[in-house]
């Protein structure tokens, strides 16, 4: 949301390690010049679906995946953070079509799948606002997404 004044404070901390975590949902070339200071790289991929991320959202993840391709480029090092989210990105479909974008992406180190909590809710509740995403089913196993990526020679990590 504010580049300069990450660019800023990222020139500050050098030489420390310096690792970011991203949505993704920033213009190229701010992406590109993050990837040039950064050491490491956690990203979200929510959905590979490009209008079911816009439903649940409220963009398309066109300039998320543009990133992600960036990204894998870049040579840096990076993990790819999915929230498994009941009846939203919770099928093997999902899941398939995501492996096939890290496929082959020589700087990710794992892929963590984090399990869908509605802490969020109780941060709405304190805005005075009603929480719209009040799941009925739980988080299923996340063992058969997990198979899906190490098929895919993708290393994964539960929490």
């Amino acid at each position: 949301a504010q580049p300069g004044f990450l660019f800023e404070t990222m020139d500050f901390l050098k030489p420390l390690h310096l690792a970011v975590e991203t949505s993704g949902h920033v213009p190229a070339e701010v992406f590109r010049e993050m990837l040039g200071r950064v050491d490491l790289v956690m990203m979200d991929v929510k959905h590979a679906d490009s209008e079911v991320h816009r439903e649940y959202t409220g963009v398309p993840n066109g300039r998320i995946l543009a990133n992600l391709a960036l990204l894998k480029e870049s040579g840096r090092p990076f993990i790819i953070r999915i929230p498994v989210i009941p009846q939203v990105n919770d099928s093997v479909e999902n899941m398939e079509r995501t492996a096939a974008l890290l496929r082959g992406a020589e700087g990710l180190e794992r892929l963590e799948l984090l399990r869908y909590h509605q802490t969020a809710g109780a941060k709405y509740e304190l805005l005075g606002k009603e929480y719209p995403f009040r799941y009925t089913r739980e988080t299923p196993s996340l063992e058969p997404f997990a198979r899906v990526f190490e098929e895919n020679g993708i290393p994964v990590f539960i929490p």
